[in-house]
């Protein structure tokens, strides 16, 4: 008898508890933590990707920083901002640059709208949520080469020449010297190739031979690095 009360009361309060975390737990905590930039969306529907390399918000409880590494070639500046979040209703005014429906989180996606659109189409910043903090990763890639197969399955092969430059290659495209980088941001680590924009990639993790990265686009696509001998 007593085991059988016991029983029905840990269920009672094992519902009692779900119930406390569904109306208790808002939206706000779940924006806390590191978003990195992803696309602008545009009210027709179409995407841009802006020339940013990096990007990257980390809400605090009354605040959020805003990290942003420059683009020498679109003369943007490193900046470090913070704004103070202001809450009406359900809308949070990040200083007087952004908007954040907390109606309008989908998931991983974080919605901004900016308080002043340079262009004459309105749109929507979208923001990735980013794992945990990392450690930061030391990684030498100069001299080497490695091999990934791209988001078309198809085997790309990057040699590091020089701490700049790295030559790509494959049996489908032709060979491309594209510029590199390796930078870190709020606690996170890099690669930075430059294709028609300067495109940012995560390091996830390090072994001996294999480097694994996440890149967040309009799709989040994770790549394995594997060296190889020159």
């Amino acid at each position: 008898m007593y085991k059988t009360v016991t029983y029905y009361l840990m269920k009672y309060l094992s519902v009692l508890i779900l119930l406390y975390c569904l109306f208790s737990c808002n939206s706000e905590e779940s924006i806390e933590g590191s978003w990195i930039y992803s696309y602008d969306l545009f009210s027709d529907g179409s995407i841009h990707y802006s020339p940013n390399p990096i990007s990257i918000l980390a809400f605090y409880q009354d605040s959020v920083v805003e990290l942003i590494v420059g683009n020498k070639k679109y003369e943007f500046e490193d900046q470090n901002n913070t704004h103070r979040i202001e809450k009406k209703g359900s809308v949070l005014n990040l200083g007087d640059t952004y908007k954040l429906n907390l109606d309008s989180i989908k998931g991983d996606s974080l919605l901004l709208t900016p308080s002043r659109h340079t262009s004459s189409l309105k749109y929507k910043m979208i923001y990735k949520k980013l794992p945990k903090k990392y450690k930061k990763m030391d990684w030498l890639p100069v001299g080497k080469s490695y091999k990934f197969k791209n988001w078309k399955s198809e085997t790309i092969v990057m040699d590091f020449n020089t701490d700049t430059t790295l030559v790509e290659h494959s049996k489908i495209s032709k060979t491309n010297i594209r510029d590199w980088e390796l930078t870190s941001l709020d606690g996170y680590s890099f690669l930075i190739i430059t294709y028609l924009e300067p495109t940012a990639t995560l390091i996830d993790s390090i072994t001996a031979d294999k480097v694994f990265v996440t890149y967040y686009g309009p799709k989040v696509h994770k790549f394995v690095f594997e060296e190889i001998n020159n």
